[in-house]
């Protein structure tokens, strides 16, 4: 989605510059920067030069997408992870959601995280009043596009309930327009941290991944076990982080969290399916084998309707092209 999709327009003016740019040349601007500030820490070099790092869309500085959050600044957020998958390229072409679409194509390649800061937008404009402009940007922004890719239960899920919300249908308070915000960033935290597992370097991402690693096994990268005093809900202990559902303990969780992904998680993609860990049952075993199936046969369908159009795009150019010189074509 370009960014004169927004209601606010504009880019950083740092856009020249961030495509001269690669991920060797940030590296040498930390180090250099680190060194002249006498290695005070990569905080200070976010400060000066926070514009260029948001324009680049470097996933490798935490601070800026926490700070995208925390001031809730979504046109800004969904400009800053299309950014990050044209400037982590080889990392991006890894973790396509669903495959064969381009990495760089966010809409096609990871319809929810397109869709989460749009989502909050939309609700952002309706808390302050501005239904029609809430509405439009729903009708006009998100449901066709949405609907136009490939996408999983939960995708349509959060479609729905917004457009619930912006109908009338379902009340959106203060507090939960709150839990909306703090949800919203969560999940965008839990997707790079799940498709870019190499870019989780946050302090909170660091502990409740040592916290989490020893009773999850391997199925650790999918999920974490909450501390006490979640802000969002301090009863449960497992948290799934491909579709963010809390899910009990149990006796023995990383059985409980493989279980919910083979058989029940409604946000897995051809992606999450060819990392799953082993099957632990027969019954796993035979949802693997059916999930490869349908994400090969839903892969093949994908690529024919592309190349499909681009063969009608190819003649529409050709119809367009006007008569060969010597026709005697209408002038």
């Amino acid at each position: 989605m370009a960014d004169s999709d927004w209601s606010s327009s504009g880019s950083s003016g740092s856009d020249a510059t961030s495509r001269a740019m690669d991920e060797d040349d940030v590296r040498a601007l930390v180090v250099r920067e680190r060194e002249q500030a006498g290695n005070v820490g990569h905080y200070s070099v976010v400060e000066q030069h926070y514009d260029l790092l948001v324009s680049l869309g470097s996933l490798r500085f935490p601070d800026i997408l926490e700070s995208l959050l925390l001031y809730e600044r979504w046109p800004e957020i969904a400009r800053y992870l299309r950014h990050a998958l044209r400037f982590h390229a080889k990392d991006a072409a890894e973790a396509v959601a669903y495959p064969p679409a381009r990495a760089t194509d966010m809409r096609r390649a990871h319809p929810e995280l397109y869709l989460l800061p749009r989502r909050q937008h939309a609700l952002h404009l309706f808390s302050a009043g501005q239904h029609d402009q809430a509405l439009h940007f729903y009708h006009e922004r998100i449901l066709p596009r949405i609907l136009a890719v490939r996408r999983n239960a939960h995708v349509n899920a959060l479609v729905e309930s917004l457009g619930a919300i912006l109908a009338g249908q379902q009340p959106l308070a203060i507090r939960d327009y709150d839990r909306e915000v703090a949800s919203t960033s969560r999940a965008i935290r839990d997707y790079v941290q799940v498709y870019f597992p190499g870019f989780c370097n946050s302090f909170y991402q660091k502990m409740m991944i040592g916290h989490s690693m020893d009773k999850l096994g391997q199925a650790w990268s999918f999920g974490e076990v909450l501390m006490p005093g979640d802000i969002l809900d301090p009863t449960t202990t497992i948290r799934c982080l491909v579709c963010h559902a809390q899910l009990p303990m149990g006796t023995f969780p990383d059985a409980k969290l493989l279980d919910h992904l083979y058989m029940g998680c409604p946000a897995t993609t051809p992606h999450i399916h060819r990392l799953l860990p082993r099957p632990l049952n027969p019954r796993q075993v035979a949802r693997r084998a059916q999930l490869l199936q349908q994400d090969e046969a839903a892969a093949d369908a994908a690529a024919a309707a592309e190349e499909e159009e681009e063969e009608e795009e190819e003649e529409d150019d050709g119809d367009n092209a006007g008569p060969p010189a010597g026709d005697g074509g209408d002038e």
